[in-house]
Parts: C-alpha cells; sequence; structure tokens
C-alpha cells in the first residue's frame, strides 16, 4: 500500500503561523455566515495575547497536504479495508472518497519543495480563548458577513443611499465595510437573478436607518432576488442554487474523475425544517410617517400542507424572499450526508452547490443531489458533504 501523507492544517494570524492540532469549518448555503468554524492550536502565549477579537481580525486557513506520487483513489479506499461494496461517489465533476478516518497514515516529512494540494478560507477571528492549563487556544472564525452583521448606521438620522439598481446598493454598502461584491459568469448563469439584482432599488430601501446593520439592508436585497453569496475574504461572490467547480479548480487535480467505492452514506427524509409555502408580512413606516404593511407568498404546491410565515419591520425590496426560503427548506425534506476522506490531493474538497451522484449496486441510473452544506473536520481529516434537493 502507498504511504499516503496525512494532511496539514495551518492557521495565519497577525502574520504569524499557527500549526491546527483541532478544529471544525461549516460551508452551510443557508446560513449567516456563510462559513463559520473552530480552530485548536498550541498556545504560544506573545502570539495569542497580541491577537484582539474585538478588531476583528483576519485569518486564512489553509488544508493542505504534499504530494505522494504514484497514489490512487484505490490506495485511500485501502486504508479502512472494508467498504459497501457497489457503492460510489463523485462530486462536482471530482472523486469524494467516503472513508471514516485517515488515522493510519503517515505524518507530514520535511518540506520537500513540492507545491502542496490545498485549499484556503480567508475568514475573521471573532473568538479568542487561552487555556493556559491546557496550553491550548481555540479562535471562533467565520466568514466576512460577520462584519456586515456588526457594522451599523451610527447616527441620529436615517442616510438615504445612493438611487441605482439593487446591485449597485449592494456594493455600495458593502464599501463601507472594505468588501466587494463581484459577479463572475463562471459562477452566475441563471438569468432571473442577473434580471433582478439589475431592477431599480425601492425607494424604500434605500433608507439606512440608525441601528440597521449592513446585513439588515442587503440581506434581504439578495433573498428577494433569488440570490446568494460564496464569502472568501472580502469577496462576496453571487453564486447560483446549482453551479459547477471552477475550471481551476478540478485542473488542479492530479487525479482522474474516477468514483471511489464508499464505506457509509446516510439518507433520511424529515419534516423538521422542510416547507412547501411561505408567506412573509412586511410591516414599515414610511418618510411621510403612514405605516405600510405588505405581504410576499410563494407556493411550490397546488395545496400547501407545510406553510413557514413570519413578520418582518422593514421596506419589502421586492417579492421573491418567499420563493427563496421554500427553495432552501423543501429541499431539506430528502437529504444525503455522504462522508469522505479529507485528502486534497486525491479528493475534491466540495462547496455548497456542487452535483453529488451516487451510484448503487443495484444498478440504474446514478442518484444525483445538490450539496448545501460541507463540514471539514480537521482533526479526524474527513469531509461531510450534506446535499438539499435530489435531481435524479
Amino acid at each position: 500500500m502507498t504511504a499516503l501523507v496525512k494532511p496539514v492544517h495551518t492557521a495565519t494570524v497577525n502574520a504569524s503561523s499557527l500549526a491546527l492540532t483541532a478544529g471544525t469549518l461549516t460551508l452551510d448555503e443557508a446560513a449567516v455566515p456563510y462559513i463559520t468554524g473552530s480552530l485548536a492550536a498550541a498556545l504560544d502565549v506573545d502570539r495569542d495575547l497580541a491577537v484582539d477579537a474585538l478588531t476583528l481580525p483576519e485569518c486564512l486557513v489553509m488544508v493542505r497536504t504534499i504530494p505522494t506520487t504514484g497514489v490512487t483513489m484505490g490506495d485511500l479506499d485501502a486504508l479502512v479495508g472494508a467498504t459497501m461494496a457497489g457503492y460510489q461517489a463523485a462530486i462536482g465533476g471530482g472523486p469524494l472518497s467516503t472513508l471514516d478516518t485517515l488515522a493510519d497514515v503517515t505524518t507530514l516529512p520535511g518540506e520537500t519543495g513540492t507545491a502542496p494540494f490545498g485549499k484556503s478560507y480567508a475568514l475573521v477571528i471573532l473568538d479568542r480563548t487561552i487555556d493556559y492549563e491546557a496550553g491550548e487556544v481555540t479562535y471562533s472564525v467565520a466568514s466576512d458577513e460577520a462584519r456586515a452583521q456588526r457594522s451599523a448606521r451610527v447616527s441620529g438620522n436615517p442616510r438615504v443611499l445612493p438611487a441605482g439598481s439593487n446591485v449597485s446598493v449592494i456594493a455600495a454598502l458593502l464599501a463601507q465595510i472594505g468588501a466587494q461584491l463581484v459577479i463572475d459568469p463562471t459562477q452566475l448563469n441563471d438569468a432571473t437573478i442577473l434580471s433582478a439584482l439589475g431592477e431599480a432599488a425601492s425607494s424604500e430601501t434605500l433608507a439606512w436607518t440608525p441601528g440597521q446593520s449592513v446585513w439588515d439592508v442587503i440581506g434581504p436585497i439578495l433573498d428577494a432576488c433569488g440570490a446568494r453569496v460564496a464569502v472568501t475574504g472580502r469577496r462576496w461572490v453571487v453564486v447560483d442554487s446549482r453551479r459547477q467547480p471552477h475550471p481551476d479548480v478540478l485542473a488542479a487535480s492530479d487525479v482522474a474523475a474516477t468514483p471511489a467505492t464508499m464505506t457509509g452514506m446516510r439518507e433520511r427524509t424529515s419534516t423538521a425544517a422542510w416547507f412547501d409555502s411561505a408567506v412573509i408580512r412586511y410591516e414599515w413606516r414610511n418618510a411621510a410617517g403612514v405605516d405600510l404593511v405588505a405581504y410576499d407568498a410563494y407556493s411550490a404546491v397546488t395545496t400547501p400542507t407545510s406553510t413557514y410565515s413570519s413578520v418582518v419591520r422593514r421596506p419589502m425590496p421586492r417579492a421573491g424572499a418567499a420563493a427563496q426560503i421554500v427553495k432552501r427548506s423543501q429541499s431539506r425534506g430528502r437529504v444525503w450526508d455522504t462522508r469522505g476522506a479529507l485528502h486534497p490531493q486525491l479528493v475534491t474538497l466540495p462547496e455548497p452547490g456542487w452535483d453529488v451522484s451516487v451510484t448503487r449496486p443495484t444498478g440504474g441510473d446514478p442518484d444525483v443531489a445538490i450539496v448545501s452544506r460541507v463540514d471539514l473536520d480537521l482533526a479526524a481529516n474527513t469531509v461531510t458533504a450534506t446535499t438539499r434537493e435530489n435531481l435524479a
């Protein structure tokens, strides 16, 4: 059996590198922030005391491995022995090896000068906890929406934002926190989303009232336009609900896109967070002091049986948020959890919106679903892809 190199996980804070001893990262398309996590490392008092979480400092997390020559997906399968005969999975056009552990792989040798495989996540630090007895520091981290949630209008008067399209309003507010809205044609192909973003923003939406956060204003606009963002660093990339990996992601792999034999998969059906319809009641007072009410309603079926309802005390930017809620929650009724090895050389690390296909021993066409959430366990070296919608 080929001796695989175990992935190494590091974080860079204040230009200092931390060798992570444990941690988790979650990418969830239905959550804000999009990425959340917890990172643990051995305590370095001088380094860690210099980190002031109150300033939301930036943190770069890297999941990487030095390449091992001559390895195949079969080498990953051999690490855990027994497999689920006949079950295979592929994700985003690349292999997903659903293994239980990488505990048997070798530790990282000395640097060889060979460029490592890997992926990085640019986040902000929300919390720093130092355990002097254990000699450990733990950082809570999240993607950039955390800054937008905390940055609010501090004034005794509302600010009227410059008139323009929905996308220009979002961009203007993100500029307040030093962030950038990115529309990448390779990640956004839905013409209806592009059209909605290009519409003129309603006059009510242009009022940024005291105490309202940046996210309080742009979040409803994104929902109403049917859009979501995949945030990395200060770049807020607008993406489709279903998308494929950027070509560069797959080109970086040296392994053919051959599905890997699976050792385990969970499949569940639940009504806990499932809705086939939604009604949102918006309540607000306009500049003339008149109380206004508007409704946004959507149903995915002729006769709905499970309805989500809420009251939002702010102006309605446009109809569309109810449909976005249903599309996200309805698909949670039938869910797969496919767990794989966290090994960047051999496994494409998935992202929400990518397809995952599963081949069963009974034959026939693969079952295809869309990934809604990805959980990385940096101590166990596993990646779990949770789906939100069965396509076939």
